[in-house]
């Protein structure tokens, strides 16, 4: 890593510092090492961080709970649900673990099978705790040194950290299978680490680490509620009214969090969660239309009806008559044949 270039200002309050890693010239095969998702219960928090480097790159989203991380020598930066965090090879850093949940990726820019899940951290034995930091690390990834870099600072605030969690739990979900992962699944690797990168560096440079407030946390808390009973009457009796409330907010600044967080509306993201919720009732169980309806959220099944076919571009009833048609059985059990040697 080389030295710290000048520093260029994107914050009023936050300076960026701007770090070169230069990687090899070879074709990218991006690696995915390790993935999961991690919760820290109040009685286990605790307040000070263990530093550490480690031999790949990171991403860690925080899902949950209010934390800080520890950069260098440079003291520490606050951490809040949203939050991504870029750590490349080699950076000295600290997490501290209290309470709440966070998400995580380890993976290379080129294949290395041989460094295993957790031979990839190195702990050096210091303790360090909160001290704020005015300075902000940005990293420049050089591939080609013809090419413009890849610049991602070490945190960002992303606009659809819902999606960051989506994506996380699929890594995830891979990382448990058999190695060597198969085509499909590596396919999957490479295009969602890919997105991820991409999205770091195009939201952050949209954002504004000086406008950080507790708002987004209460409506990621809420919305954490709603993603556990997406079809329940709970959350299916939610207005946005109610859901502002509930947030201790204004329907105005409610609206924008919202859209912040998902990149979504209030009443469209709502109204996908419910006809998702209702498409899994079609499909696994033999509930009437009604029934489904009322289980996701809607009083008058004529109204669900309506708002089914408007998002799906069919009935309710013929989504589940085309799930059990012998045709779609087919489809589905001749998806990939295999190859006999």
């Amino acid at each position: 890593m080389d030295n710290p270039s000048p520093k260029m200002d994107i914050s009023s309050q936050i300076d960026i510092e701007r770090r070169t890693i230069r990687i090899s010239p070879e074709p990218l095969a991006l690696w995915l090492r390790l993935a999961g998702s991690f919760t820290t219960s109040p009685g286990h928090a605790v307040d000070y961080s263990r530093l550490r480097t480690i031999s790949d790159f990171e991403i860690i989203l925080q899902v949950e709970g209010n934390t800080w991380f520890w950069i260098e020598d440079a003291g520490s930066i606050d951490i809040t649900p949203g939050d991504v965090l870029f750590i490349p090879p080699g950076f000295l850093h600290g997490q501290a673990y209290t309470a709440g949940t966070h998400s995580v990726v380890h993976f290379d820019l080129h294949a290395r099978p041989d460094l295993g899940a957790f031979e990839n951290l190195h702990p050096i034995g210091q303790t360090v705790r909160r001290r704020p930091s005015s300075s902000l690390p940005a990293f420049a990834i050089e591939h080609d040194q013809a090419a413009a870099p890849l610049i991602i600072p070490l945190v960002t605030k992303v606009h659809a950290p819902l999606i960051w969690r989506e994506h996380l739990a699929q890594l995830t979900a891979i990382n448990a299978r058999e190695r060597p992962l198969s085509v499909p699944d590596q396919a999957f690797v490479c295009e969602t680490l890919g997105w991820m990168l991409r999205t770091l560096a195009s939201d952050a440079g949209q954002m504004d680490i000086s406008s950080r407030t507790d708002r987004d946390s209460r409506v990621a808390s809420l919305l954490a509620e709603v993603d556990r009973k997406p079809g329940g009457n709970s959350a299916g009796a939610l207005t946005v009214v109610e859901m502002a409330r509930r947030a201790g907010m204004g329907e105005t600044a409610f609206r924008q969090s919202f859209q912040r967080l998902t990149g979504h509306p209030p009443h469209a993201y709502l109204e996908e969660r419910r006809i998702a919720h209702a498409m899994h009732l079609l499909v696994a169980t033999d509930l009437a239309i009604r029934e489904i309806a009322a289980a996701s959220g809607y009083e008058d099944p004529y109204h669900f009806s309506r708002v089914y076919r408007r998002v799906t571009g069919c009935s309710p009833r013929e989504f589940r008559r085309k799930s059990f048609s012998p045709k779609a059985a087919v489809a589905l059990n001749t998806a990939y044949t295999p190859i006999d040697g």
